[in-house]
C-alpha cells in the first residue's frame, strides 16, 4: 500500500528524472556540433571547388570533434596522417606566387599545398583540439637535404625538451635531434617569434603582429568564416 510519504518520494524522483533529461537534451546538441564551418561557407566552397572540397572539410571537422580528448601524442599522430595524404606542390604552381601562406580551408579545398600550408593546418588543428600553443612552434628552417628553405611543426612536451617534428614529407614523427638536416632560422606560434640568430648572447624574440604573412593569414581565415575558436 502506497503511503503519502512514498507518493511524495515517487513524485520527487519523477521531477528529478524530468530535469535530468531536459538538461541532457540541451547539452547533447551543443556537444554534437562542436567545431564546424558555417553552412553558408560550405555552400560557397561547393560552388567554387566542388563536392570533394566539402568532403575534405567535413572529414577535418570530424577529426577535430572526435579526438579532442585523446592524448597530445595521439593527436600528433592523427593530424599527421590526416594532412600528409594531400599532395605537396609549390606555391608557384598552385598560386602563381613565390611565397603564399594558405589557410587550412584553402589546403583542403585544393587537396594540395606547400610545406608551410601543411604546418599551418596542423598547428591550427592541434590548437583547436586542445593542444596548448605554448607547446607548438612553426619552424622555418634550411633543409640540407632539399637544399632550400623548409617548414615543419615542432611539439615540445616541456619547454626544454627535445621536440617532436611533424613534416609533410614523411609520416615519421621524429625528435628534433634526429633531424640534423634541418637548421632552424626562426620559430613562432600564434603569439611570438623566436629568431635563432642571437643578439648579445640572447635569442631575439618579437610578436607575430610584426609578421605580415601571419596577419594576412588570420584575416583570410576570418573572411572564410572559420570558427573564432581556431583563430583566437
Amino acid at each position: 500500500m502506497l503511503t503519502q510519504q512514498n507518493l511524495q518520494i515517487h513524485a520527487d524522483l519523477n521531477a528529478f528524472a524530468y530535469v535530468l533529461m531536459l538538461f541532457i537534451s540541451l547539452l547533447i546538441p551543443n556537444l554534437s556540433y562542436g567545431f564546424a564551418m558555417p553552412e553558408a561557407a560550405l555552400i560557397k566552397i561547393k560552388q567554387q571547388h566542388g563536392i570533394q572540397a566539402v568532403s575534405n572539410i567535413k572529414a577535418w571537422e570530424t577529426l577535430i570533434n572526435k579526438h579532442r580528448h585523446e592524448s597530445d601524442l595521439k593527436k600528433l599522430r592523427l593530424v599527421t596522417d590526416f594532412f600528409n595524404k594531400y599532395k605537396p606542390i609549390s606555391d608557384q604552381k598552385l598560386w602563381n606566387k613565390t611565397n603564399y601562406w594558405a589557410t587550412p580551408v584553402e589546403l583542403l579545398e585544393r587537396g594540395a599545398g606547400d610545406c608551410e600550408d601543411y604546418v599551418i593546418a596542423k598547428y591550427f588543428t592541434l590548437k583547436t583540439m586542445g593542444v596548448s600553443i605554448d607547446k607548438l612552434r612553426l619552424v622555418y628552417a634550411t633543409s640540407h637535404k632539399l637544399k632550400q628553405p623548409h617548414m615543419v611543426l615542432a611539439y615540445y612536451e616541456t619547454p626544454g625538451s627535445d621536440p617532436f617534428i611533424l613534416d609533410n614529407l614523411t609520416n615519421w614523427i621524429s625528435y628534433g635531434s634526429e633531424r640534423p638536416d634541418l637548421i632552424p632560422i626562426y620559430t613562432f606560434n600564434g603569439e611570438n617569434v623566436w629568431f635563432s640568430l642571437k643578439k648579445k648572447g640572447k635569442k631575439v624574440v618579437s610578436s607575430t603582429k610584426s609578421v605580415y604573412l601571419w596577419q594576412d593569414l588570420l584575416n583570410k581565415m576570418r573572411k572564410e568564416q572559420i570558427p573564432e575558436e581556431m583563430i583566437q
